[in-house]
């Protein structure tokens, strides 16, 4: 859009030279175009004027053309910023929690939050990630009745599979492939947990 800059009419072209958009002016009757800037990279754009001073965006930087002096330069510009994406993420656990399973006993609870499985006590003791494969995603953890183990609903590019994990680090996984469980969605009663 032409913006009045003193007594000339300041406005932003292409030049067919060059392809990218320039900053121009010329007088009120249109006659005396001229050129007064000669970027090659990126289009000026959103030109606006005090009436003095012409300011517009190139790229992602700021520049002002001073007319009285036929020079134009970067307008420094300092963001602060926190940084949001950058900092670490507390996950308020409650909003994401998918499923829990309480003890048979009633002293722990297995619980899936974000697709990962923990156990923890309820009054004490650590939390313990049941199944720590980045590639899978577990459903519907729920303790078997010898208070032990645990049978998850595990997902990956696979297919779903039952496994059963100990409560024991670094006792194997037993996965009970083959199994035609189709689509779980609830829990129920496990064969051999009782």
């Amino acid at each position: 859009m032409p913006r009045r800059c003193g007594w000339a009419i300041a406005f932003i072209s292409f030049a067919t030279v060059t392809g990218v958009g320039n900053l121009y002016s010329c007088t009120p009757t249109g006659e005396d175009i001229q050129q007064h800037t000669h970027h090659r990279e990126y289009y000026a754009r959103n030109a606006t004027t005090d009436g003095d001073r012409i300011v517009y965006q190139m790229g992602a930087e700021l520049f002002v053309y001073h007319p009285a002096s036929n020079s134009n330069e970067v307008i420094p510009v300092t963001f602060r910023s926190p940084r949001v994406q950058r900092q670490r993420k507390f996950v308020d656990a409650g909003r994401y929690l998918e499923s829990y399973n309480l003890h048979p006993e009633g002293h722990s609870v297995a619980i899936t939050t974000r697709g990962q499985s923990y156990a923890f006590g309820n009054w004490e003791g650590a939390v313990t990630q049941i199944g720590q494969q980045p590639d899978v995603r577990y459903r519907l953890t729920a303790w078997l009745n010898d208070g032990k183990r645990f049978v998850t609903v595990t997902s990956n590019d696979e297919g779903e599979t039952l496994e059963i994990h100990s409560r024991e680090v670094g006792t194997p996984v037993d996965r009970l492939e083959g199994l035609d469980i189709g689509r779980r969605i609830a829990d129920g009663d496990v064969p051999g947990s009782r």
